[in-house]
């Protein structure tokens, strides 16, 4: 989604920097796994990213990032996503496949779980960076900054309260009235609202739903991938040494 953003924003030349910017982390965390796929893997979002910025560039003509119109947001949902992300998620796993990381039998729930991850990114992270890019002129204190404020308080606090175990269930339950107001707050607020409430809710429901998860963290990141593979090494006739050499360089 960023990648896609900054090559609206800034070109195709944007491409490189994708490309960099996933390889030395690669290089540097994937330390049990085969060179080659540091160097390839990222082949898979930089084509990705060039395929929804030329489906965009070609399917419209004159796209208003801003996204002040119904018509540039349909157009936009329907050409970004979808295609680019299913092109990286088949190349990516393909080539986790072939590297014997991804089992056969896993490989095409791998894949739609990878598409669904990227087509959402997309569909959350592009415009969010669209239409905020002027975020330092926005008036938080005119009415519209406060409604957005309120609204993204009042989200966090009812999925903490939809996941927490502090009250009963019954009191729990009563975050669902968060629902109408969020519909209230996407219509009111326009799309700049829109976007940012959307992300900030899917992010604080994983954030609550997975109690030890860490979003920037490379483990968490990483573990999609190490899910099919760590208990084949926990059953592992090797030595102990390796094991804990598995945990070292990557945990």
């Amino acid at each position: 989604g960023a990648a896609l953003a900054a090559c609206i924003l800034r070109g195709p030349w944007m491409l490189v920097g994708v490309y960099l910017g996933l390889v030395l982390p690669n290089l540097t965390l994937w330390s049990l796994t085969p060179s080659w796929l540091s160097w390839v893997l990222p082949l898979g979002n930089v084509t990705e990213t060039a395929v929804a910025w030329m489906l965009l560039q070609a399917g419209i003509r004159r796209l208003d990032y801003k996204f002040n119109k119904v018509a540039n947001v349909g157009w936009f949902l329907l050409l970004a996503p979808w295609i680019p992300a299913g092109v990286c998620a088949l190349f990516v796993q393909s080539c986790l496949l072939l590297a014997g990381i991804v089992p056969p039998e896993r490989y095409l729930g791998e894949v739609l779980v990878f598409f669904l991850g990227n087509a959402t990114g997309i569909v959350l992270v592009t415009p969010l960076i669209l239409v905020w890019r002027d975020i330092p002129h926005f008036q938080w204190s005119g009415p519209k900054g406060r409604r957005i404020v309120f609204l993204l308080t009042s989200i966090t606090l009812a999925l903490w309260l939809f996941h927490t175990d502090i009250f009963p269930h019954y009191i729990r339950m009563t975050s669902v009235l968060v629902i109408p107001l969020i519909v209230w707050g996407i219509w009111s607020t326009g799309f700049r609202g829109a976007t940012l409430l959307c992300l900030l809710t899917s992010f604080v429901y994983f954030a609550f739903d997975v109690p030890e998860s860490r979003p920037l963290s490379h483990t968490f990141v990483l573990y999609p991938h190490l899910g099919g593979i760590l208990p084949s090494i926990e059953n592992s006739p090797h030595p102990p040494c390796w094991r804990r050499h598995w945990s070292r360089s990557v945990f």
